[in-house]
């Protein structure tokens, strides 16, 4: 299989293969990759970062995260607003919105973290980020731990 091939079947999955310097990095679903698919990148690795470089630069990975404006895509004017309402330049800002709600009753939490992460996997849109520049950038994984405080045993007070 050529790295054009290997390339067909990575976005055919629904998946993206970027570079970065000189590493590949492949995000989308988890759940759409496998070893197999990984040995076969690994097999073309120096043609798909050679054939990826040579692509527009306007789609290809930052090498260095820090950089001051990544690659992505500009905020919506909603987006905007609650950004800004966020910060301290509006004079009732510092405010996040957000909506709270308590859920008594038993919970399996490493089944509810297993949930989640599969739901986060899947839908970029949960692991996007907004840099400083105003805009908002896809990330390929997130964390997820639920945080769990047992009051049990513990005095009322």
């Amino acid at each position: 299989m050529n790295h054009l091939e290997v390339l067909q079947e990575v976005e055919a999955r629904g998946l993206r293969l970027t570079v970065a310097g000189a590493d590949l990095r492949l995000q989308g679903p988890q759940q759409r990759m496998d070893p197999e698919l990984v040995s076969r990148i690994r097999a073309v690795k120096a043609e798909l970062v050679s054939h990826l470089s040579a692509a527009d630069p306007a789609e290809r990975e930052p090498a260095d995260r820090a950089d001051p404006e990544p690659a992505g895509y500009p905020l919506t004017l909603l987006q905007r607003a609650f950004l800004i309402g966020r910060g301290d330049s509006v004079e009732m800002g510092n405010v996040a919105s957000h909506i709270y709600h308590e859920i008594d009753g038993c919970w399996d939490i490493p089944r509810l973290e297993r949930a989640l992460r599969t739901v986060i996997a899947r839908h970029g849109a949960l692991r996007t980020r907004f840099t400083p520049g105003g805009r908002q950038v896809e990330e390929p994984a997130a964390a997820i731990r639920v945080g769990v405080l047992d009051l049990r045993g513990e005095p009322e007070a």
